[in-house]
């Protein structure tokens, strides 16, 4: 699970989104006693939802340990560079399982959390919680008979990828110390030097090593409207 104050610093955050999305209960809601959102505070009056106001110790709090652009950059970078590394290994009669593997140990959260993944090419079983449904997407049948998912085939990590880059110009960053998260443009190209653009969400936190690691990872295709 989350270590340190990483439940705290992300509970500021989704409060503050809270404070600003959800709306605020007019006067005159409360004065009628309308259905305005209202937050319980220890009055007999309503109070208006607005942007909350934070203290120093807990804007220090809420900013410590901040995820910077570089290290989102590396990490992203390195999710590339691990994929075409599984796809090299495997083009090459190398030991492609034992870099897959390698790679959800050292770049995913199974370790430390419920890791939310949805991968690009999946349909009868489109949600993988668990390491043994993430390597069956990567690898296919190479990741055991037991833990194998039929519709992954080969795996997609297989299917000979060259390249990969994150479209970090156009892409959304929500950060919440110690927790970011990712959305946007990834570009694929496979040894035909053909290119794939995928749409994916990555949610990242920082561990008690201060290593950077994947709970959130969701991919899909773009609509083709």
């Amino acid at each position: 699970m989350f270590k340190n104050n990483k439940f705290l610093a992300v509970g500021l955050g989704a409060t503050l989104v809270a404070g600003l999305a959800l709306g605020v209960a007019t006067e005159a809601q409360a004065e009628a006693g309308g259905t305005g959102l209202t937050r319980n505070w220890p009055t007999t009056e309503a109070v208006n939802l607005g942007p909350l106001e934070l203290s120093e110790e807990e804007l220090a709090l809420f900013h410590a340990n901040n995820i910077s652009h570089e290290e989102l950059e590396a990490i992203t970078t390195e999710w590339g560079d691990r994929l075409v590394a599984i796809s090299t290994a495997h083009a090459e009669g190398e030991d492609y399982v034992q870099v897959a593997a390698d790679t959800l140990d050292d770049l995913y959260a199974f370790d430390y959390t419920q890791v939310l993944f949805k991968p690009t090419l999946s349909a009868t079983n489109p949600f993988r919680g668990t390491w043994a449904e993430a390597a069956s997407y990567f690898i296919g049948a190479s990741a055991g008979e037991d833990t194998f998912i039929e519709e992954d085939g080969q795996g997609f990590a297989t299917l000979g990828w060259t390249d990969v880059q994150f479209d970090h110009e156009t892409a959304l960053v929500q950060q919440h110390g110690d927790l970011v998260l990712w959305m946007g443009n990834i570009h694929l190209e496979n040894s035909e030097g053909e290119i794939t653009t995928v749409h994916k969400s990555m949610g990242f936190f920082r561990d008690g090593a201060g290593n950077l690691r994947i709970a959130l990872h969701h991919s899909s295709l773009p609509h083709q409207g």
